[in-house]
């Protein structure tokens, strides 16, 4: 439902013709981000303490620096998505979604030195076949738009 509500969003187009469409995926990338943290806020204020799941609220710049490559991986993940999902149909963003379970395995059996057993790629193949029989019929194929879809799940994996 999340999806189609982006879609619709990412799609709109008002009548005034000075405003043209709403083209700000990474605007709603970045309003995304600041909503996920206002709703984070008020978890840590009320449900924090020392011991539990939820920790208090501190800022580290050791922790940060350390995270600071995953939190670029995710912002570009979730740019490229939002780019996608404007460029694509609703029913392809599944397909090119399905590519980060291949991009998983590749990544983790060349990072591993593992090479995954055959039911797992068999199983990855299948799931993949069925989001492009369920999208059959209904793919309205843009290029730019398969790239940002495919950049997502690599980013993903």
């Amino acid at each position: 439902a999340l999806i189609v509500l982006k879609k619709h969003v990412l799609s709109y187009m008002p009548k005034d013709p000075v405003l043209g469409s709403f083209s700000y995926p990474l605007f709603t990338t970045w309003f995304q981000c600041v909503i996920t943290t206002l709703c984070a806020l008020p978890v840590t204020f009320f449900f924090s303490s020392d011991k539990g799941f939820v920790r208090p609220l501190n800022f580290n710049l050791a922790a940060a620096t350390r995270v600071a490559r995953l939190t670029v991986v995710f912002v570009i993940m979730l740019s490229a998505n939002n780019l996608s999902l404007k460029l694509v149909n609703v029913s392809f963003y599944p397909v090119a979604r399905s590519l980060s379970i291949l991009f998983t395995l590749v990544i983790g059996a060349s990072w591993f030195q593992e090479k995954p057993s055959r039911l797992i790629i068999a199983a990855c193949l299948v799931t993949m076949l069925g989001f492009f029989v369920g999208a059959k019929g209904q793919l309205d194929l843009s290029l730019q738009g398969t790239f940002w879809g495919v950049l997502s799940s690599l980013f993903v994996s």
